[in-house]
Formats: C-alpha cells, structure tokens, sequence
C-alpha cells in the first residue's frame, strides 16, 4: 500500500523563490502554477526544488518552518530553510511526520518518497 491515493501520484511540492522569500506550495503542474504566481507576483520567481507530496508534505513542511514564516505560504530564505531545499536537492529526504489523520497521510516524508520512487521504477 502506498502512503497517498492514487490521485495524487503526479502531485509534487514546490519550493519557490523571490527575492527573500520563498513559497513552499503544491501542485500537480508546477509549470503552470509558476506561470500563474508570476502574473501578481512584482518579482523574478526562481523554482528551487520539487519533491513528491500532497498537501499533507506541504503543511508538515511548512509547520516545520513555521519560525521562517512571513505571510500565507511564503517563508523568510533563512539558513534553515535553505539547508532543507539543499538537502532535498542532493536527493537526502528528512523524516518529517505526516501526522496520522488517517490511512493516507501516516508515516514520514522520506517514506513516501521511497514509495513514490518503487513505484515509478516499477512502471
């Protein structure tokens, strides 16, 4: 059994920058939802990292985080944030706790990315 529903295999959190700022977002077409946060976003958007997840990654992330936090789902480019984007960058996947709401959002960040990754070799 997989961490998620099949729904959200294609699903991936992203993490934008802006100047200081950095948005940790998901999406299913992070193209698409970058195009979009550039048309009311003033400044130059650099995409930082992706990773597998759904909304549940994203908010155990962002709550991780939430001493970075400046306004909605954008955060201060602090040194911890930082080494957390470059850790997933060099493909290193800290255990974060999903929470345990359920069958579909337990276990830890770096266990859905194993999963997520069987499952695409297996395809």
């Amino acid at each position: 059994m997989t961490p998620y529903p099949v729904s959200n295999r294609n699903r991936v959190v992203y993490f934008v920058r802006s100047q200081n700022l950095i948005k940790i977002g998901t999406s299913v077409c992070v193209e698409d939802r970058l195009k979009e946060i550039q048309k009311w976003c003033p400044y130059e958007l650099e995409l930082l990292a992706t990773v597998p997840g759904t909304q549940a990654v994203e908010f155990a992330i962002q709550g991780k985080f939430v001493g970075c936090w400046s306004h909605g789902e954008w955060f201060n480019a602090e040194p911890p944030l930082l080494a957390f984007i470059d850790q997933i960058k060099n493909g290193e996947f800290p255990d974060i706790p999903l929470g345990n709401s359920g069958p579909n959002r337990r276990g830890t960040m770096a266990m859905l990315i194993e999963a997520w990754r069987q499952e695409r070799a297996s395809q």
